[in-house]
C-alpha cells in the first residue's frame, strides 16, 4: 500500500537508488534529473542568501560522481545569473558521464575551475596550490560541498580526504552548505565515516530526507535541512517521519466520557525516586487517559494531583515486593505503565515478573527494562512482551542487547531491529531522532530538542504513551503519536522558558502539542511544513 504522505518517507541509500532507477526507466534521463537538481538548489541558495552572495565569493567542491555533477550544474546556474563561482574538482581516474557533460559546458564558459590536489590528465585541468586554495576558501562567503552523495559507504580517501583536511579549519568561519548530504556522513546510519567530515550549516537534500540524516552525529553535521523536489518516482521505504493510522483519531467524539478513554495503572517510584510516579501519572492523565491510578509505597509518599487516584500499599519497604502484587486489582485497568524509578532490587524483580505475566497492554521503561536485561533465557521465555511497548534509552538498550552504548549509537536502526527481534515488543529507542520500530511500522520522530535532556523527561514519555494506549490506539499508533506529541510539547516548553526546562514543565504543553500534531498530519497539504518546523526546531533555540 502506497505511503499516504510520500514526502515524509526516509529512504536508505538503496531505496534512493531505486527511486533514481525507476525515474530514469520511465524516460527521464539522469542528466535531466541533474539539471533539475542544480536549478532547484540555485533557487534555494538565491532566495535564502541573496544578501551575502557576490560575483566571486562562492566556492564549490566537486567529487567525480553525480553529486559532483550536481555541484557543476549549480555552478552553471550561478554563471547564468552573473556569478563567477570558484570550482574545485577532486583529481580522479574516472568521472561519471553526466559529470563530464556538465564539466565541458563550464569549460566552454571559461569558468574558474581547478583540480586538487594534483593536475588532472583526464580533464586536462591544472591543480590549485594549497596556499591559494586556503586563501580562496577563507575569502568565500559560501562554501559548497558536492564531493560525495548518498552513495558513500566508506571513509573518504585520496583526493577527497585531502580536500576535507585542508578546508576543515575554515568551516567554523564560512557559511557551509552540503548538497544532498554532508561528505563523510553515512546516509543509512547517521554515523560519521571520517573525523574530517564536512560540517554544514545547511544541507539542501534532494527529493527526500535520508534516514541517516535524522540520527546524530550526521544530524548535527547537516545543520538546517531543506528539501528540493526534482520529480523522482516514489517507492516504498522502510522508515518514514509519520503516517495516519486509519480509523484512529486524535480528536475525541463529542459524547466521550472517562470510561471511553481508558484506565491506567502506574507502577513507578520508590523511596529514592518518589517523583517518578507523579510525573508518569500526570502525563498519562494530561494526554487524555480517562482514569489514572498510581501505586505508592508508604516510604515513598509524594504530593500528586487530586485528579489522580493513589493506592497506598502496605508494609514499610522502600521498594516494591512480591507481597504487594496481591493488593492490586488488575482487572480495573486497560493499561499498565511500569518501570520509572522502581529500582532493581531482588524484591522488585519478583514483583515485576508477576506484573509482566498480566494480559494487559503495557508500557515498560527504565528500571523494569534493566531488570529484564538481567533475566536468564529461561526466565525471559516465561514472559510475553508482544502486547507491550518498551522505551529504552541508549544505555538501557545496550544492556538489553548485551552490547556497548557505542555500538547502539553507531547504528541505532540496527539496534532497534535487534531489540524487536529479541523481545517482540514495539520498540521506542529514545534519543535524538527517537526510533519507533515494530514488524509493520518504522518511524523516526522529527520533534524534540536537546533542552529536553533532563531527568524525568523519559517518565513523561512513558506516561504519554500509556495515555494513548488507554484511549484505544494500537501499540504502534500510541508509540508514534505520543513520541511526536512529547517532542513537540518539549519544543513549546522551550519557547516559553528560554531554553532551560524541567521535565514537569513539558506536561502542560501535551495538549497544545496534540493540536499541532493533528494539524501536521491531518490538515490538507500542510504536513511537510509542520514536519520541517519540527526537524529544524533545535537550531532555532
Amino acid at each position: 500500500m502506497p505511503h499516504p504522505f510520500p514526502h515524509l518517507q526516509l529512504p536508505s541509500r538503496k531505496e534512493m537508488r531505486t527511486m533514481d532507477d525507476n525515474t530514469i526507466s520511465s524516460g527521464i534521463t539522469s542528466l535531466e534529473l541533474m539539471q533539475r537538481a542544480g536549478e532547484a538548489i540555485f533557487q534555494q541558495l538565491n532566495e535564502g542568501f541573496e544578501d551575502i552572495l557576490s560575483e566571486d565569493n562562492i566556492t564549490i567542491l566537486c567529487g567525480p560522481g553525480n553529486n559532483g555533477g550536481d555541484g557543476l550544474t549549480l555552478a552553471l546556474e550561478l554563471m547564468k545569473q552573473g556569478f563567477n563561482p570558484n570550482i574545485i574538482i577532486t583529481t580522479s581516474k574516472k568521472y561519471s558521464s553526466d559529470f563530464l557533460i556538465q564539466y565541458r559546458k563550464l569549460k566552454e564558459k571559461h569558468a574558474s575551475i581547478y583540480s586538487y590536489p594534483e593536475d588532472c590528465e583526464i580533464l586536462s585541468l591544472g591543480s590549485i596550490e594549497d596556499d591559494t586554495f586556503s586563501s580562496l576558501v577563507e575569502d568565500s562567503s559560501v562554501l559548497i560541498d558536492s564531493l560525495l552523495g548518498t552513495g558513500q559507504e566508506k571513509s573518504p580517501k585520496n583526493s577527497i580526504l585531502s580536500i576535507l583536511k585542508l578546508i576543515n579549519p575554515y568551516l567554523p568561519y564560512v557559511l557551509s552548505l552540503s548538497i544532498d548530504i554532508p561528505t563523510g556522513a553515512d546516509s543509512d546510519t547517521g554515523e560519521l565515516l571520517s573525523e574530517y567530515a564536512f560540517k554544514a550549516n545547511i544541507t539542501i537534500t534532494i527529493e527526500l530526507i535520508k534516514r541517516g540524516m535524522m540520527q546524530d552525529p550526521a544530524r548535527t553535521y547537516c545543520g538546517e535541512i531543506s528539501v528540493v523536489n526534482i520529480g523522482l518516482l516514489p517507492t516504498d521505504t522502510e522508515y518514514s517521519l509519520g503516517t495516519i493510522f486509519q480509523g484512529y483519531s486524535l480528536n475525541k467524539p463529542y459524547s466521550s466520557h472517562k470510561g471511553d478513554n481508558g484506565s491506567v495503572l502506574v507502577v513507578a517510584g520508590s523511596h529514592e525516586y518518589r517523583g517518578a510516579s507523579v510525573l508518569t501519572s500526570h502525563a498519562t492523565l494530561k494526554i487524555g487517559a480517562g482514569v489514572v491510578r498510581r501505586l505508592e509505597l508508604k516510604n515513598a509518599k509524594c504530593d500528586c494531583l487530586p485528579e489522580i487516584i493513589t493506592q497506598s500499599l502496605n508494609g514499610e519497604e522502600n521498594n516494591y515486593s512480591a507481597e504487594h502484587f496481591d493488593e492490586v486489582d488488575f482487572s480495573k485497568f486497560n493499561v499498565i505503565s511500569i518501570g520509572p524509578g522502581i529500582g532493581t532490587e531482588k524484591s522488585v524483580k519478583s514483583f515485576l515478573l508477576k506484573v509482566l505475566k498480566q494480559d494487559h497492554k503495557k508500557v515498560i521503561d527504565a528500571d523494569a527494562l534493566n531488570i529484564i536485561s538481567s533475566l536468564s533465557d529461561s526466565e525471559l521465555k516465561k514472559i510475553d512482551l508482544s502486547n507491550s511497548i518498551i522505551t529504552p534509552h541508549p544505555k538501557e538498550a545496550a544492556r538489553l542487547l548485551d552490547i556497548s552504548v557505542e555500538e547502539v549509537q553507531q547504528n541505532r536502526f540496527a539496534a532497534a531491529k535487534a531489540l524487536y527481534s529479541k523481545y517482540k515488543a514495539v520498540i521506542v529507542l529514545k534519543g535524538a531522532g527517537t526510533i519507533i520500530y515494530s514488524k509493520d511500522y518504522k518511524f523516526v520522530n522529527p520533534s524534540g530538542n536537546p533542552y529536553m535532556a533532563t531527568a524525568g523527561t523519559g517518565d513523561i514519555l512513558t506516561g504519554a504513551i500509556s495515555g494513548m494506549l488507554a484511549q484505544g490506539f494500537p501499540l504502534e499508533a500510541a508509540a508514534y503519536y505520543a513520541t511526536v506529541i512529547h517532542g513537540q510539547a518539549g519544543n513549546l516548553a522551550v519557547t516559553q522558558s528560554s531554553r532551560t526546562i524541567t521535565a514537569s514543565e513539558i506536561i502542560p504543553f501535551l495538549s497544545p502539542a496534540t493540536t499541532n500534531v493533528i494539524q501536521s498530519l491531518f490538515m490538507g497539504n500542510e504536513e511537510y511544513d509542520f514536519m520541517s518546523e519540527y526537524i529544524n526546531f533545535y537550531l532555532s533555540v
